[in-house]
């Protein structure tokens, strides 16, 4: 159903004749990704495009019943229509497959991620910013769209688990570079997306070069940013490089990672925007 990722496609078994609130028998509640992963993508956070030409609509369902969706002929799917829609026509993501990529992460954990190739099938920032995270903060977004040539612009939404996991489990938010490269990061934005409780504990927070936090790539931010606040707090920080082996910094990957302990308590998650520059060839 994910339309940009060549995904097996699903049609409309029953369609309906009339408009407004309607229900269609879906021949299929699943479908298989290049890469072989299986995914059910109706849900009611997963808007859906039906139709063509001029009865093309995109819709978001008020409710799902599919039990069985590797059973044909026994998923129901019940949206307020435009148009009436008959058996045989195709259901794509109306996402370009990103809240399908979400909902699916929410079964697993870790990211769900839009690069250049979303972005040239259609997927807009209005669709990315209406993307339907979970409130817990257990799925990440990685926003690769700006990212071209030497430069780049990478905005991270790391998980609750994540954030606080900084000092025992820091996480990469860009991957090594290459061995001849390293990252010149220019500045740094930091998001934290204030839930129900400020964190406890913890320590200086930074981004650096490795998992550990001897190398930065940034200045750095006291625990304060994440256990003082009763609001979401942004907080924007420059790019930091002092002398250091330089087998230290050449492929090396940026990570999230603070310094002492991790986190506790808190809730919510927190949103990283980087903007760098690949240094190749020194």
């Amino acid at each position: 159903m994910p339309s940009v990722s060549g995904a097996a496609a699903i049609h409309i078994g029953t369609g309906f004749a009339g408009t407004g609130a309607q229900s269609f028998t879906a021949t299929f509640g699943y479908t298989t990704l290049t890469d072989g992963t299986v995914v059910y993508p109706f849900a009611t956070t997963a808007p859906i495009s039906v139709g063509q030409g001029s009865t093309f609509e995109t819709v978001t369902p008020s409710s799902v019943s599919c039990a069985t969706p590797t059973v044909y002929l026994t998923c129901q799917v019940t949206a307020t229509f435009t148009y009436a829609h008959a058996a045989g026509e195709s259901v794509i993501s109306g996402t370009y497959g990103l809240q399908e990529a979400i909902n699916y992460a929410a079964t697993l954990g870790g990211s769900a991620v839009v690069d250049g190739a979303w972005a040239s099938a259609g997927g807009t920032s209005t669709i990315l910013n209406a993307g339907s995270l979970p409130t817990n903060g257990t799925v990440g977004l990685v926003d690769n769209r700006n990212s071209s040539g030497d430069f780049g612009v990478a905005t991270i939404t790391l998980t609750n688990t994540q954030v606080k996991a900084c000092n025992s489990a820091p996480t990469l938010l860009l991957a090594a570079p290459g061995t001849t490269s390293i990252y010149d990061v220019q500045s740094v934005v930091l998001e934290n997306v204030f839930l129900t409780a400020a964190y406890a504990n913890g320590g200086v927070i930074q981004l650096s070069y490795g998992t550990g936090t001897t190398i930065p790539a940034t200045a750095t931010v006291a625990a304060t940013f994440l256990t003082s606040p009763v609001a979401s707090q942004v907080i924007k920080l420059a790019g930091a490089l002092a002398t250091n082996l330089a087998s230290d910094i050449f492929n090396k990957g940026i990570y999230y990672a603070c310094a002492t302990a991790d986190f506790i308590t808190g809730a919510g998650s927190m949103k990283i925007r980087i903007n760098y520059r690949v240094q190749t060839g020194l």
